[in-house]
């Protein structure tokens, strides 16, 4: 295996959580994502979830994370991965659930 692990190289969440100021929150940015998705929501937010889990994984600690995404994703720390992935499943626990 050689290379770095693909979540050093964190395509989704730089580029599809609109994190560049357009929003004064990260929890804003998440739900905008989110609904610019919808209802497309599990192709484009499973490989999101999946690559914020992936960074809590390979790089655990704060200064893991810093460490694998610095100069990347600025605003990428534990906290803020936890808050997408927990935005991600709620939304599709409340509109996707099978009844």
């Amino acid at each position: 295996m050689g290379g770095e692990p693909e979540v050093l190289r964190p395509r989704r969440l730089r580029g599809q959580l609109g994190v560049r100021g357009e929003y004064a929150t990260l929890r804003e940015s998440i739900e905008a994502a989110i609904s610019s998705e919808h209802p497309f929501c599990a192709e484009f937010l499973a490989p999101l979830a999946s690559q914020a889990q992936s960074a809590l994984v390979i790089r655990p600690g704060v200064h893991g994370v810093a460490n694998g995404l610095a100069g990347m994703i600025g605003w990428a720390t534990p906290a803020a991965l936890r808050q997408v992935i927990e935005a991600i499943d709620a939304h599709m626990r409340q509109e996707h659930a099978a009844p």
